[in-house]
C-alpha cells in the first residue's frame, strides 16, 4: 500500500499555512499514477551452447571445463533472468517480452553476448559457440621498422601441438593505451615460425586505412585467440570484441613511422 497519502494528508496543518501542501500532494499523486507493476515472466526461450577450445576440439573432462553450468542471463531495460546449460549444453530461459540482450558466462570461458534480442513469443535461439580462454597465449613480441611496413615477431608460451592446428594470436593497434577491447586496428594470425613462433608483416597502408597515422605513437599489444569462439559488435564502442582471447597480453610495444 502506497502510505505517502495518508503521511501528507497528517501533515497538513503545518503545511496548510504555505504551497507546500499542494506541491506534496502533487507529487504523490503523479508518483501514485505512474507507478509501474513488474512484468511477470511468462515467454520460455531455449537455446543451445557449443563449447570449444583453441583448437576447436570440445574440451574433456581432465580440463575441468563443463558444458554445464554456464549461467545465461537475460537483461531488458528493468530487470534480469537466469538459468544454467545442461550437461548437453542447452537451456531453457523464462523471460518477458521486449529487446533484451542475453548474456553467456562461466570461469574461464569467453563472456559472449546475443545483443538486442527481441522477444515477443516462445523461441529457440541460435546456437551460440563459446570458446575456452587461452590460458598460455603470446609471451612477447618486438618489430622492426621497414620502408613500407612493420615486420612483427612473437613468440608464443606454447608450442604447437602434434596434429592440432597452429596456435592463433592477435594483435591489437591504437594511439594511446590498447587492450583487447579498445583498439584501433587488429590483425589475427597464429604460429608460421618453428612450433613456437611467429612472423608478421604489417603494411603501413594498413596502418593508415584504421587512422594510425605517421608520426603518431602507436601501441601494439598481442594475445593468444581462440578463434573458434562467436564474436561480438559492442554497441558502444561498435569495435568486435573477440571473448576468448587470454586475459593477459604480451609486453606493450610503443613505436611511430
Amino acid at each position: 500500500m502506497n502510505y505517502s497519502f495518508y503521511i501528507l494528508y497528517a501533515m497538513k496543518d503545518a503545511l496548510i499555512s504555505s504551497r507546500q501542501w499542494v506541491y506534496g500532494l502533487i507529487a504523490c499523486l503523479c508518483l501514485f499514477a505512474c507507478r509501474k507493476e513488474e512484468q511477470t515472466p511468462t515467454i520460455i526461450v531455449t537455446g543451445k551452447v557449443e563449447l570449444v577450445d583453441e583448437f576447436g576440439i570440445p574440451p574433456t573432462a581432465i580440463s575441468g571445463i563443463r558444458i554445464d553450468g554456464i549461467q545465461v542471463t537475460a537483461t531488458t531495460s528493468t530487470a534480469s533472468y537466469t538459468t544454467t546449460t545442461q550437461a548437453n549444453g542447452t537451456y531453457s530461459l523464462c523471460t518477458v517480452a521486449g529487446v533484451q540482450t542475453l548474456t553467456f558466462a562461466k570461469e574461464y570461458v569467453g563472456t559472449y553476448k546475443l545483443l538486442e534480442q527481441s522477444i515477443t513469443a516462445a523461441q529457440e535461439l541460435p546456437v551460440v559457440h563459446l570458446g575456452v580462454q587461452v590460458l598460455r597465449g603470446v609471451g612477447a613480441v618486438t618489430l622492426t621498422k621497414g620502408a613500407d611496413a612493420l615486420y612483427i615477431e612473437g613468440v608464443m608460451n606454447q608450442e604447437n601441438r602434434a596434429g592440432l592446428p597452429p596456435t592463433k594470436h592477435r594483435l591489437f593497434f591504437r594511439n594511446g593505451p590498447v587492450s583487447a577491447t579498445n583498439y584501433a586496428l587488429t590483425v589475427a594470425g597464429e604460429t608460421n615460425v618453428g612450433t613456437d613462433q611467429f612472423f608478421e608483416v604489417i603494411p603501413y597502408t594498413q596502418l593508415r586505412a584504421a587512422g594510425l597515422l605517421p608520426d603518431t605513437q602507436i601501441t601494439l599489444i598481442a594475445y593468444g585467440d581462440n578463434s573458434f569462439a562467436d564474436t561480438y559488435m559492442d554497441p558502444v564502442t561498435r569495435l568486435v570484441i573477440y571473448p576468448a582471447v587470454n586475459e593477459t597480453g604480451s609486453n606493450y610495444v610503443s613505436f611511430s613511422y
